[in-house]
């Protein structure tokens, strides 16, 4: 029962969101929503972020698993915007972004964050969904646990290694234009999966800070170090795999294939492959 009252109170999530990124998206200047879509794609993410940890409290990880993939999919199918602080690192240092620009957004993805935690705590509280919920409020209210179990150095390795392998997939836009987003969706829980019990797997430092930057003997040097550098590191290192290793095996496939000195450009947005005499990685 408690998984259908999940299930709803993701439906609201999204409608929530969907509702308030169109009415937006008319009140404002284009030049103005794009830095608001990143407070809503956020706040999306975090609140059933918080959502699912009651999901995984109360039934096995396989059906956490399941219904992680789902959200994430979904999220494919909604954002308009990257809901990810490490996403905008990335964009300035390719200088698609600039540093002013940047840092409002991360910004805004952090205010998002902590929009979500008092939205669910607010649902929590005025409705007590099933008893799942009500402990997990009253938890929350006390206080959190620390999710780094490992060292600074492996919680920076962690989340670095998180990041990238992520970004690598993404990137390398496997599975084309009709399954790139379930591809990416099902790499994104494995990762998550394999590094839960060291530091919570979260590769996003927007969702990390509504989740621990205020936890039980969670320091804010290693919430810093973990969670924002980690991402953050993360980032250059898909960057450098892509640019020298991965796209020249791209090159030597392509050329192969086609016999042609030409190599494959992936968009990671969408997942399509085109034809350039220069690659831009």
């Amino acid at each position: 029962m408690s998984i259908l009252i999940s299930f709803a109170s993701f439906t609201g999530i999204f409608v929530v969101s969907y509702l308030l990124r169109k009415v937006l998206r008319k009140c404002l200047p284009q030049n103005v929503y794009t830095y608001i879509a990143e407070l809503l794609c956020t706040f999306q993410l975090v609140a059933c972020v918080y959502e699912n940890s009651v999901v995984f409290s109360g039934y096995s990880i396989t059906v956490y698993a399941v219904v992680l993939f789902m959200l994430i999919f979904a999220y494919s199918l909604t954002f308009d915007a990257s809901g990810n602080p490490a996403r905008i690192f990335e964009l300035m240092v390719k200088r698609k972004c600039s540093i002013t620009e940047g840092v409002i957004k991360m910004f805004l993805q952090i205010i998002g964050g902590l929009l979500a935690y008092r939205y669910v705590m607010l649902i929590w509280k005025m409705f007590s969904p099933t008893e799942m919920h009500t402990m997990q409020a009253e938890i929350l209210d006390l206080s959190c646990d620390n999710p780094l179990k490992v060292s600074i150095l492996e919680g920076v390795l962690a989340e670095m290694l998180a990041t990238s392998t992520a970004r690598c997939i993404a990137g390398m836009g496997i599975g084309g234009q009709r399954f790139y987003n379930i591809v990416n969706s099902f790499t994104t829980v494995m990762v998550t999966l394999t590094g839960m019990e060291w530091t919570g797997m979260m590769f996003n430092p927007a969702l990390a800070t509504s989740l621990a930057f205020n936890c039980k003997d969670h320091q804010i040097h290693e919430h810093v170090l973990v969670y924002w550098c980690g991402p953050f590191l993360g980032v250059l290192l898909s960057m450098f795999l892509f640019q020298y290793i991965l796209n020249e095996i791209i090159f030597d496939d392509d050329v192969k294939d086609t016999g042609a000195v030409e190599t494959t450009n992936v968009n990671g947005h969408n997942g399509k492959r085109s034809m350039k005499r220069v690659s831009s990685g």
